[in-house]
């Protein structure tokens, strides 16, 4: 997987590529982890470029969400792929993940 990271007004975006497995989920791990600096940070991951996830990639999203949740920073979810979201939903993690249409939709979230 390749993720590439943006920085818009302070909110770190990183795009996510590939598939979301073990190996990946630890990348993705690390690269939230590095991308969020401090108390109240916030990151979005644009998931459009993930087509499949399994048991250890969702397990990465959660342990992102609540380390960020620990911290007091702000992941949102953003774009998943209809495999994905479909996984995001039967797992019901659409519950506990904060999941937005589109990345511009994730930003526009924070600033309300």
């Amino acid at each position: 997987m390749a993720i590439s990271i943006e920085d818009h007004a302070g909110v770190k975006i990183l795009r996510l590529h590939g598939e979301l497995g073990a190996n990946e989920g630890l990348t993705l791990i690390e690269e939230v982890t590095e991308a969020l600096e401090g108390r109240g940070a916030c990151a979005v991951i644009d998931m459009s470029g993930v087509p499949s996830i399994n048991s250890a990639g969702i397990g990465a999203v959660v342990r992102v969400k609540a380390q960020a949740n620990t911290q007091e920073q702000t992941v949102l979810f953003a774009d998943p792929s209809p495999i994905v979201s479909g996984v995001f939903v039967t797992s019901k993690l659409d519950k506990f993940l904060e999941i937005h249409a589109s990345v511009d939709e994730a930003l526009q979230s924070l600033r309300d």
